[in-house]
């Protein structure tokens, strides 16, 4: 069930994250980074990139 972000949202928020990893230590650095940025919750990212994840088969 899609929650209250569009989806626009989420591929945006995921390709900053993807953006971001690098210039991190961290998965969950970056995770924190991007949700700051774009005023969501860092669990509410951490299982967008999960479901992105198991999507494309990691």
């Amino acid at each position: 069930m899609p929650g209250p972000y569009p989806d626009e949202f989420r591929q945006r928020a995921l390709r900053m994250l993807s953006e971001a990893r690098p210039d991190h230590k961290t998965d969950h650095a970056a995770i924190k980074h991007v949700a700051a940025k774009l005023g969501v919750n860092p669990e509410t990212l951490r299982l967008w990139k999960k479901r992105l994840d198991v999507d494309e088969g990691r």
